[in-house]
């Protein structure tokens, strides 16, 4: 049975309380101490994103066998630094960018590995947005210049500025729904779960070239998870690790580096009754391997590709 976001958020909501830990502040899950209880076991993770290489690493500590296969030929997932093709000790983030201060495991990880933090937004330095193929000085502090803006905003806009458009068009609704995951929105607010902020924008009379400003960099996610998401940024202080995000990664991987196959596209996913037997391609040829769990890591895109043996039941599946 379909199912939309505001109903997969309530059913979160009702599985959460029944794990054996309680939250702390924010959204983070107390880390606990690895423990193997019974046999040890052998576990294939399938993909060495942040969410396998920290599976992995609590696998290991716990004393179990651990294989983690990877597609690509370095870790991380959509934690990815560029660094090729630039002057010496610059870098770009193409993936994750911002660390709020309530991602609490993320914090710890970072924290473990002796890594720095520094303030995500610069405090002196203009920021530099390309609009249309324009490079656009956004100076901290201070008012965008609009007319050297190349947007086809409509009169109120220009009046309003760059800086007052997320204000303007959803300040109010982001304050009614704040940054918790919640099952008693107010009536005005529960229905922005079912249509994207673009589509909300575009109700509130946003022109094209501001919504796509608006949208800048961010996923056209539903109206709800994106105010949410945007509150939180309103309300949190946000970071980054200092010299490139791709320092977390590689401090798992350089530890984990024992476990980790890289260049495996796995292909196949067998479920039987006490194992599980997964197929996947390496330099072309086809292998496998057989464990006695398997946690699945892969985005959902790329998950959709792979034979799954027997099918997820249909309520899964979706």
């Amino acid at each position: 049975m379909p199912i939309n976001r505001r109903g997969f958020l309530q059913h979160i909501g009702i599985a959460a309380a029944g794990l054996p830990f309680s939250f702390r502040s924010g959204w983070a899950v107390p880390q606990a101490t690895p423990q193997c209880l019974g046999n040890r076991k052998r576990v294939v993770i399938l993909g060495a994103g942040l969410a396998g290489l920290a599976a992995g690493w609590e696998l290991t500590e716990a004393n179990h066998e651990v294989v983690i296969l990877e597609a690509q030929l370095h870790a991380g997932g959509r934690v990815h630094t560029i660094r090729e093709g630039l002057s010496d000790d610059l870098y770009s983030e193409a993936g994750a960018g911002r660390i709020p201060n309530t991602h609490k495991i993320t914090l710890e990880w970072v924290n473990k590995f002796g890594l720095e933090l520094e303030a995500f937004f610069p405090k002196e330095l203009a920021e530099v947005a390309l609009l249309k193929g324009k490079r656009v000085k956004m100076p901290v502090g201070k008012p965008v210049d609009v007319s050297q803006v190349p947007l086809d905003l409509t009169p109120e806009e220009r009046r309003i500025g760059l800086s007052g458009l997320d204000e303007h068009y959803y300040g109010e609704v982001m304050r009614k729904i704040g940054d918790a995951v919640r099952d008693d929105w107010p009536l005005e607010i529960a229905p922005l779960a079912d249509i994207s902020m673009s589509e909300f924008l575009r109700r509130r009379g946003a022109s094209a070239d501001a919504i796509h400003y608006l949208l800048f960099g961010f996923e056209d996610d539903a109206a709800l998870d994106f105010m949410r998401d945007a509150s939180s940024h309103h309300t949190q202080s946000l970071s980054k690790i200092k010299g490139g995000n791709d320092q977390l990664p590689r401090q798992f991987a350089a530890r984990l580096s024992d476990v980790i196959r890289y260049g495996r596209t796995v292909e196949q996913i067998e479920r039987r009754e006490s194992t599980v037997k997964i197929a996947y391609r390496r330099a072309g040829m086809l292998d496998h391997l057989e464990a006695d769990a398997a946690i699945c890591t892969i985005p959902f895109g790329a998950l959709r590709h792979i034979s799954i043996t027997p099918d997820w039941a249909r309520r899964s599946a979706r």
